[in-house]
């Protein structure tokens, strides 16, 4: 009976082995692919930065190519930011008004660095980067730029390089080089035309500043009609106080409201 009973005992021991092994075995398997997932998924979200061989050579089959779709969307994602990004950077850029008040009161424009460039005619022109005749040219030669016939308050460019003499109706001589350049612009662009709006601050009789106003938008037609626009593509008017661009409460923004300012009502 003892002899039955061991060799009972000793059957029954590689039939546990036989049956413990598959499903040890089985769970290792697992184990190993579950593992293999996770470094898989690991180099997916972070291999791939910076080091595609890298990552590669640690993915396998579908999961490599998931790792590698990653890093080209995660590149890609990147580029768009960077070129979005630079887009509102350059757009704020000529929007943001800098610049500094002269000894005669005047509001002086920081235009950007200066360069040169060519118009359709050949013209030579010489300006800012964030100039009114960069912003002009920018403006005409945009084919699907569009004048606002609707909204007459929008698209008006203030002049930033001229100036009068204090309580006059003269240009000032540095005002001259900016007049000859928008001479250039529009002989270069024929069939535009342009309104030219002058404009004051908020101290003194409204009354007094639509006329001196409008008496500084006539002299700048008259000087562009001088260096050759035909004076059937301009008009002037006075605004006075009204539109200001900047606050009265500063000497600054004074000065930035005492402006000549265009505006394109034909292309």
């Amino acid at each position: 009976m003892s002899s039955h009973h061991d060799d009972h005992q000793h059957s029954s021991e590689p039939k546990k082995v036989q049956f413990r092994t598959p499903m040890i075995m089985g769970i290792v398997t697992l184990i190993v692919i579950l593992l293999a997932l996770s470094m898989c998924d690991n180099k997916k979200h972070g291999c791939c930065e910076g080091d595609e061989a890298a990552c590669e050579k640690s993915c396998e089959g579908k999961c490599e190519s998931d790792c590698k779709h990653g890093h080209d969307g995660h590149e890609s994602a990147d580029t768009v930011n960077m070129e979005a990004s630079h887009t509102t950077s350059v757009t704020e850029d000529m929007e943001v008004t800098t610049g500094t008040l002269d000894s005669l009161g005047n509001f002086v424009y920081n235009t950007g660095d200066v360069q040169t460039s060519y118009l359709a005619d050949g013209a030579e022109l010489i300006c800012g980067k964030n100039s009114t005749e960069t912003r002009l040219c920018s403006f005409l030669g945009n084919v699907e730029a569009a004048v606002d016939t609707v909204d007459k308050t929008k698209g008006w460019i203030s002049l930033d390089r001229v100036y009068f003499e204090k309580g006059k109706s003269v240009l000032t001589k540095e005002s001259e080089a900016q007049i000859l350049n928008i001479a250039k612009i529009l002989k270069a662009y024929p069939t535009a035309t342009i309104k030219i709006g002058g404009y004051t601050d908020n101290t003194g009789s409204e009354a007094v500043n639509v006329k001196v106003s409008g008496e500084r938008a006539a002299i700048v037609l008259k000087a562009l009609v001088k260096n050759g626009v035909a004076a059937n593509r301009l008009k002037s008017e006075g605004y006075g106080p009204m539109h200001p661009i900047a606050s009265n409460e500063t000497p600054e923004g004074m000065a930035q409201n005492r402006r000549v300012d265009i505006r394109v009502t034909k292309k």
